[in-house]
């Protein structure tokens, strides 16, 4: 038999005690409407059961003596008990119109059955027709005064309308007609919680420990600790720890009391965080797996990065039957921490199978694949999240990215072009825009797109570095100075900035103690930059403090020996202190890092110089102009 929808109602409520907002009863009265309300003339679903009871005392047919017309009995029980079990497979669907049209067919039949009456007050809640289920529920109990079914349900309705009176009348029926049980105790403690009158509350609730047949006294304990934890909080609240104590002393599984109990810990700083972990713990491998409790347990081992623990605790969820998908993903997101790739892709797929929509299943799949370097799946999972998606903008970028890797060049700009037209409020897709540009060697269209982009977006320092850097590339020395610059006005710690417009000035022989008030200021912050280093030494060098310059060029050479720009910077050093052999050891390192031609036979040019004994001087970029670097 299913569950009888006080039971139903109870549980519901016991979990949320000390929490319930107005308005909780009919969400936990929505919660139970599948299950068939009890009460006299059970009705139970014939498609089950060939067992239904008539709705009401039916004596069997009768011959009439008189002549009249006798009434076919076991017809009409047959009928009502038809549509009944019709409107409970209808409520079970969530098709409430049916399921209330079949409920009134069925009173056609039977119109004297509180049970049937009361099915109809609960698909009026769910249709929220309130005033229609309160009129149904005072039928019921019109009918039947000691339906205690009744007395829940429109107890249930007043609470979530405020009218507390009227459901304290309600409860105090309930108790009045079932003395010996421990429900409306229940009903009544929660409704004065509700309305803080905490004292009562608790009052209520320690008289419900004295009645004789409370075989539920850890409930009893647990409301006391939830109504003690709303009355003096949760810091410190040695009295609602207690109660806990005393519900878990009653019932050692009773997950709610121990996860209360470990909520009071976590308020006690990190020592009580540690305190409820250990609690939950030592539940979970006495009593589990329980899922609520994995769940939790999991929440505390993510943060504390964790992860194998998590994963472990999130698998019982699970394997438990958690119907919540965002376990999946949570699962899912952990593998992908822990490079387990193949199986995160199988989780999210499993996921997606069953929320084909769901664009942040396909950007996390895609951002797998990616990883993986099955690149083809990436790219067709991004396609497929929505523009209006919040991960579109990523989704985009990530598209290009992979292209543009691919060699697919044309299609990559494309792909980041539709992502603007789409959704151009996103200043990072026009620094992608630029790079793309700038490798199909479309230099003066960047620098456009660029000035447009710090148009619109002002405060955008990324944005104007960038521009910055493209005005070098195209020969424009003002606007490069400008736009670093502006950089600085907006973040005066923008290390690349500070290291690009030390480089510039050093470059160009200008304002070189400015220049190196700059690049010191960038070493601050890394002081270990083998590109920041370098350029430190070079305005050194430009300054004639040759000595220094080579002691700081060696330590940025220490730390990036396949970077062409600075051994040759460090050669450069080594020539004008008349150290002709280092210089040249130097600039065949350099040539044999250095990919760019032209650079290479400048280099070749110095070499030859020292052959001969004549000095050339260098004319070469900063080493950190490329933003890969």
């Amino acid at each position: 038999m299913r569950e009888d929808s006080l039971s139903c109602f109870v549980k519901s409520r016991r979990v949320s005690l000390g929490k319930i907002p107005c308005g909780i009863f009919l969400t936990l009265i929505l919660g139970c409407s599948h299950s068939a309300i009890q009460g006299d003339g059970v009705y139970h679903e014939s498609a089950f059961y060939d067992r239904n009871s008539p709705p009401r005392s039916i004596s069997s047919p009768s011959d009439s003596r008189d002549g009249s017309i006798s009434i076919d009995e076991t017809h009409l029980r047959s009928e009502a008990d038809y549509h009944f079990s019709l409107g409970e497979s209808y409520s079970l669907a969530g098709e409430t119109t049916k399921a209330l049209e079949e409920f009134r067919l069925t009173l056609v039949y039977d119109s004297e059955s509180p049970l049937v009456h009361l099915r109809i007050a609960v698909e009026y809640v769910r249709s929220g027709l309130i005033g229609e289920a309160i009129e149904s529920c005072q039928r019921s109990l019109e009918l039947d005064p000691k339906y205690s079914d009744g007395r829940v349900l429109l107890g249930g309705i007043y609470t979530s309308l405020r009218m507390y009176d009227q459901a304290h009348e309600q409860y105090l029926l309930l108790v009045q007609n079932n003395p010996d049980s421990i429900e409306g105790y229940f009903y009544i403690g929660t409704l004065y919680a509700e309305q803080k009158r905490y004292d009562e509350a608790i009052e209520i609730f320690e008289k419900s420990l004295k009645i004789k047949s409370n075989d539920q006294k850890f409930m009893s304990y647990y409301y006391i600790g939830q109504v003690q934890v709303q009355k003096l909080g949760e810091e410190n609240n040695s009295e609602a720890e207690e109660s806990f104590r005393k519900s878990l002393k009653e019932n050692p599984k009773y997950v709610d009391a121990v996860i209360a109990l470990a909520q009071l810990y976590e308020k006690h700083g990190m020592d009580g965080k540690q305190r409820a972990m250990a609690a939950l713990e030592t539940f979970q491998n006495k009593y589990g797996p329980e899922v609520k409790v994995a769940e939790i347990l999991s929440h505390y081992y993510l943060e504390e990065n964790k992860l194998v623990e998590a994963l472990e605790q999130l698998e019982v969820a699970e394997v438990q039957g958690s119907q919540h998908l965002g376990v999946k993903v949570k699962i899912s997101l952990i593998l992908i921490e822990l490079k387990r790739f193949d199986e995160a892709i199988h989780e999210l797929e499993e996921v997606l199978s069953q929320v084909p929509d769901s664009d942040k299943v396909r950007f996390y799949l895609g951002a797998v694949y990616e990883e993986t370097q099955r690149n083809a799946q990436a790219v067709a999972h991004f396609r497929a999240v929505p523009v209006s998606s919040s991960f579109y903008p990523e989704a985009v970028i990530h598209m290009a990215y992979i292209l543009e890797r691919e060699g697919k060049l044309a299609e990559a700009i494309e792909v980041i072009e539709g992502g603007i037209k789409n959704n151009g409020d996103i200043p990072q897709m026009y620094i992608i825009y630029g790079a793309l540009l700038e490798e199909k060697r479309e230099v003066k269209k960047a620098v456009q797109i660029l000035s447009d982009a710090v148009t619109r977006f002002p405060g955008q320092a990324q944005l104007l570095f960038y521009l910055g850097s493209l005005q070098d590339q195209d020969g424009n020395l003002e606007g490069t100075i400008s736009s670093m610059k502006r950089v600085l006005e907006i973040d005066e710690k923008h290390v690349k900035a500070l290291n690009y417009l030390a480089y510039t000035y050093a470059e160009n022989d200008l304002h070189l103690d400015d220049a190196e008030q700059m690049v010191r200021k960038a070493l601050e912050f890394e002081p270990k930059d083998p590109f920041i280093l370098d350029t430190l030494g070079w305005v050194l060098y430009k300054k004639g403090e040759v000595a220094e310059a080579i002691r700081i060029l060696e330590r940025a050479y220490a730390e990036k020996q396949d970077e062409s720009i600075i051994a040759e910077h460090l050669g450069d050093a080594y020539y004008r202190n008349q150290l002709p052999e280092k210089a040249k050891m130097m600039y065949l390192k350099a040539v044999a890092v250095d990919r760019n031609e032209k650079s290479i036979e400048k280099i070749r040019r110095k070499i030859g110089s020292i052959e001969r004994q004549v000095p050339v001087p260098s004319q070469r970029g900063p080493a950190s102009s490329s933003l890969s670097k």
